[in-house]
């Protein structure tokens, strides 16, 4: 017989608190900490992707006069949510971006603000992949010679 769904919803509430403290070794209360510190660390890795997207925008010559680093560093952070969307937000971030950076900046930055897009985009999506690739084939042939 099915579980009527008060049951089902305690049943799932019970399976949950028994897998945290299973595998977290504590109650609810203790994980706050672990919380507050994966909020830590999403801060510091949001405030990374934007520090490369300023290197990426100086490394094409959008300069600080014309977009300041702050501004660049503030929108990021306020955009960021949108790579909740698949692909980390490919194409609807960049576009977010982009608007936000041309009103600051104006037009006639419009071509190096998107060839500073497709330095963060490499930088972001495509070369860490390659460094594991990389890693991986060089650990692989590493244990070949060991054994």
């Amino acid at each position: 017989s099915l579980l009527d769904p008060f049951q089902r919803a305690d049943h799932g509430a019970f399976v949950m608190r028994e897998f945290w403290r299973s595998g977290r070794g504590g109650d609810f209360e203790d994980d706050a900490v672990g919380v507050f510190e994966i909020e830590r660390v999403l801060v510091a890795m949001v405030f990374a992707e934007a520090i490369i997207v300023v290197m990426s925008m100086r490394f094409v010559g959008v300069d600080a006069s014309e977009i300041p680093a702050e501004y660049i560093i503030a929108v990021f952070f306020l955009a960021y949510p949108l790579t909740l969307f698949p692909l980390a937000g490919l194409g609807i971030l960049d576009t977010v971006l982009l608007a936000a950076f041309l009103g600051f900046g104006g037009e006639e930055i419009e071509a190096e603000v998107i060839a500073a897009f497709a330095v963060w985009r490499v930088v972001t999506l495509i070369v860490p992949p390659l460094l594991g690739i990389g890693a991986v084939s060089w650990w692989r042939r590493d244990q070949a010679r060991t054994d």
